[in-house]
């Protein structure tokens, strides 16, 4: 296959030109891939730039290009030449989307997901919005989040009769919003009920419940949290400066951090999992190697890594920061340490994704102590088998064998939720049977 591309900008002209002789993906998906190959290098040839360290790779999902090639039978060392020489990638983030693929090929195989589903359940309240936050984000009073329960509870109703009807295993069941610890104890101990009578069946392996924001947490709750069954929790500091919270909008101390994540020992989880942002308005190398000791320090099982990433409908985004954001090689250095710095505490890569508008370029990836990992984390990412997502603003993913997936959107007002959550949930009952037949029919 030959291609070759010509760009020119003032007064300048560069062109680029390749021959490929290996057949990687075939047909038209090669030839586009050669095309953006090629059109990517001369731009930087144009332009003086260095470029992306993902190369061409601008999708959110790349590690599927890597099981692309891993379902193919292509070793690790020869599918990272592969990105580096065909998609234009930096061979440190080469090596890292091979690790990752290859870890979550091995914690889920097709045999978990193939007759697997994963059930996220979507709380979208909170005791404020942080000027990062696109989620679905509401603020709480008690009457809207009791006629939003209501609702919801005929969705999981239906969502697990569906799943009792087609036999699926729901081995992964997660709580996220929004944050679901904003709900009152007893609105809390109702949700935690519902679900493990539908869903906390022999095949649960993970029942995840988000803690984020520390200032919605106590002994009470925590010691509900696991008293129902949740064996995870994530308290997320975000950053351990207490001026960098105040201006994302986070109404707590680092010593609230703390605290909250200590009860969650207290109270027995086995599994902590910690949020970091690499890259906040005022931050610096300093700081975020001081987070991360911090951290380390903790010794909580998974912490996130999250490149800030200026998002559509976000406060950052709509009215600036008011301090400078770090430019893309600070931000990218920052990230390099937070994650360096990790490994060498034990922690290894096991999930992976990217943004638009992402600090440095970079990406999001999730670490982990070998066997604490989230299946839910690598299920979402990967649109594995089927996930049910149900509540305002969540999205169910019906996973094809042939690699389509089939997304079913939930408004993310809750009261256009209400209005429309039976036809989503007529739309993703059709998706899964379909699914279903053609993988028996297969």
């Amino acid at each position: 296959m030959e291609a070759s591309v010509t760009l020119t900008a003032g007064g300048r002209t560069v062109a680029e030109q390749a021959t490929e002789t290996e057949l990687l993906e075939g047909g038209v998906r090669q030839g586009r891939r050669l095309a953006r190959l090629l059109f990517y290098r001369a731009l930087r040839e144009l332009t003086g730039r260095e470029g992306s360290p993902w190369g061409i790779l601008t999708g959110v999902r790349p590690t599927k290009v890597g099981h692309f090639f891993a379902d193919r039978g292509f070793q690790p060392r020869e599918m990272e030449a592969i990105f580096v020489r065909y998609y234009g990638l930096r061979e440190d983030k080469a090596r890292l989307l091979v690790e990752v693929v290859g870890r979550e090929r091995e914690l889920l195989p097709p045999e978990r997901w193939r007759r697997g589903a994963a059930v996220y359940v979507s709380i979208p309240f909170c005791p404020s919005r942080c000027a990062y936050c696109s989620f679905p984000s509401f603020p709480y009073q008690k009457e809207r989040v009791r006629e939003y329960l209501q609702v919801l509870r005929q969705e999981i109703e239906g969502a697990a009769e569906l799943i009792a009807r087609t036999g699926l295993e729901v081995y992964a069941l997660y709580v996220g919003g929004g944050t679901p610890t904003v709900l009152a104890e007893e609105e809390l101990a109702e949700l935690l009920e519902v679900l493990t009578s539908f869903f906390a069946g022999e095949h649960l392996v993970e029942f995840t419940v988000e803690a984020g924001r520390p200032d919605t947490v106590g002994v009470e709750k925590l010691s509900l949290l696991r008293s129902r069954g949740v064996n995870r929790v994530s308290i997320n500091p975000q950053s351990f400066h207490a001026a960098t919270l105040a201006i994302i909008g986070r109404a707590h101390s680092p010593e609230e951090v703390e605290k909250a994540y200590f009860q969650a020992r207290e109270a027995g989880f086995p599994i902590i999992n910690m949020d970091l942002i690499i890259g906040l308005p005022g931050e610096k190398e300093a700081e975020v190697a001081a987070t991360v000791a911090k951290v380390i320090e903790l010794e909580p099982e998974n912490v996130t890594l999250h490149s800030l990433a200026l998002k559509k409908g976000s406060l950052l985004l709509g009215a600036g920061s008011p301090l400078p954001l770090p430019g893309d090689e600070e931000a990218a250095r920052m990230m390099d340490l937070a994650r360096e710095s990790l490994r060498q505490a034990g922690y290894r890569p096991y999930y992976l994704y990217r943004q638009k508008r992402i600090a440095g370029l970079g990406e999001n990836v999730g670490l982990a102590r070998p066997g604490t990992e989230c299946l839910y984390n690598m299920a979402v990412i990967e649109e594995k088998g089927v996930i049910f997502g149900l509540g305002a603003g969540a999205t169910s993913k019906v996973g094809r064998e042939e690699g389509t997936v089939v997304n079913i959107f939930h408004a993310r007002d809750p009261v256009v939720y209400a209005r429309n959550w039976e036809e989503k949930a007529a739309q993703r009952e059709e998706a899964v049977i379909k699914s279903l037949r053609a993988g028996a029919e297969g």
